[in-house]
């Protein structure tokens, strides 16, 4: 069983398109939940059993609601 956690950025950093440049069409929080996702799906893909937890913002509080159950 793999078991994989997820959380939110309180404050979210845009990627450049350009090197140097300010344009920006995507963020590091939506390049994280894409490489989590993609990990979650290559785990299924094997066969292999999957929970996910996403602890939004607050993780640290969250971490502790799931740990105290």
């Amino acid at each position: 069983l793999f078991i994989q956690f997820t959380s939110e950025p309180e404050t979210d950093v845009a990627i450049p398109d350009v090197a140097g440049e300010a344009a920006s069409g995507m963020n590091f929080g939506v390049l994280k939940n894409a490489q989590a996702l993609g990990d979650a799906q290559a785990l299924l893909d094997e066969n292999r059993r999957l929970i996910r937890f996403d602890l939004g913002t607050a993780v640290n509080e969250n971490l502790q609601v799931l740990l105290n159950g």
